[in-house]
């Protein structure tokens, strides 16, 4: 009977063991879940950069050629204008926040 006490307690060990162990792949999986997961949305974060980044360019483009525009037409009307004549008498950025305090 000494026997049959050590033969169950060694199952019962193994039965805990092995119930720690599924636990244990359990967590596992969860933890290549989290990290597919937090993948995916690292290029999602990137994608959003990427176009931000496109639109930035793309406004920025636009906006040059908006100026360009707007210069001819300036020029049309005043044949002597210059653009450092337009960008010398535009306040500065620190000008402008004395300004509005």
């Amino acid at each position: 009977t000494k026997n049959c006490k050590g033969c169950k307690r060694l199952a019962e060990e193994a039965q805990y063991l092995a119930a720690e162990l599924q636990k244990a792949e359990e967590y596992e999986k969860a933890l290549d879940r989290a990290l597919v997961e937090e993948a995916s949305f690292q290029e999602y974060l990137n994608e959003q950069s990427r176009s931000r980044i496109e639109k930035d360019l793309e406004l920025t483009r636009l906006l040059e050629n908006e100026n360009k525009i707007l210069l001819a037409q300036i020029r049309t009307y005043l044949p002597s204008f210059e653009e450092a004549d337009l960008i010398s008498d535009m306040p500065t950025t620190s000008e402008s926040a004395a300004e509005n305090e």
